[in-house]
C-alpha cells in the first residue's frame, strides 16, 4: 500500500470550479500543425463533438488494436490514422472516466484495470479528464494531491506531477512531485503512460 494513502483525511468535501480547457499551443504553431498531420482528427476536444465522450475516446484511440469500442472497424480514414494524438475530454465523473479508460484498454504500459482501480480509490466527487498526449493521460483536479498522486502511482504511470492552482489544462510540463505537494491546496494532477 502506498504511504500517501493515509492523507485521504486531508481532502475536503468542498466543490470548486475545475480549470478550463485551453490547448497550450496556438493554432498556427508547429506543434499544433504537426498534431493535425499525425492523425485524422488532429487536436480533439470531446465537448466539441456530437458523440458522447466514450465514442470520442474510441475515435482518439482508433489506431489501437486494443480499442474495444464496437464502432471502430477501420484503423485509417482518408489515408490517415484514425486517431488524435492530442485529445482531451472535459471534466468527468469517475464512473464516466472509467468507461473511457475501458475503451482504451491496453496501450504500451497503460493498463486499464490498474487505472480504473486507481480512479475508484479517488475521493468522493473527484473530477477526471481522460486524454491522449501521444499516449494515455489522466488529469485529476483535487485539494489532496499527495493522496491522489499516491493512488495514481499505483497504476505505474511513466510521468506523474501536479500543478498548483492551475487555471487551465492540459499542462505543458510534469509539475511538482508528490513530496512537493501540500494537502489542502488545489492542484491539477497529471498522470501519463508511455
Amino acid at each position: 500500500m502506498n504511504e500517501h494513502r493515509s492523507l485521504a483525511t486531508d481532502c475536503s468535501d468542498e466543490q470548486f470550479d475545475e480549470p478550463s480547457y485551453a490547448y497550450p499551443y496556438s493554432t498556427d504553431s508547429r506543434v499544433y500543425q504537426s498534431k493535425r498531420q499525425t492523425g485524422y482528427y488532429g487536436v480533439m476536444y470531446a465537448p466539441e463533438y456530437e458523440w458522447d465522450v466514450v465514442r470520442c475516446t474510441a475515435e482518439a484511440y482508433g489506431d489501437s488494436r486494443h480499442n474495444t469500442h464496437s464502432a471502430i472497424h477501420q484503423r485509417v480514414i482518408d489515408g490517415r490514422p484514425r486517431r488524435s494524438t492530442a485529445y482531451h475530454t472535459g471534466w468527468l465523473s469517475v464512473d464516466v472516466a472509467k468507461a473511457c479508460i475501458r475503451v482504451i484498454n491496453q496501450y504500451n504500459y497503460f493498463d486499464a484495470d490498474a487505472v480504473c482501480d486507481a480512479l475508484e480509490a479517488l475521493p468522493d466527487g473527484s473530477r477526471v479528464v481522460v486524454g491522449r498526449e501521444g499516449s494515455p493521460v489522466v488529469y485529476v483536479w483535487t485539494d489532496c494531491a499527495p493522496y491522489v498522486m499516491g493512488v495514481l502511482d499505483d497504476a505505474r504511470p511513466s510521468e506523474l506531477g501536479a500543478h498548483l492552482e492551475a487555471d487551465t489544462y492540459p499542462t505543458q510540463m510534469m509539475g511538482a512531485t508528490i513530496g512537493q505537494t501540500v494537502p489542502g491546496k488545489r492542484y491539477v494532477v497529471r498522470a501519463w503512460w508511455d
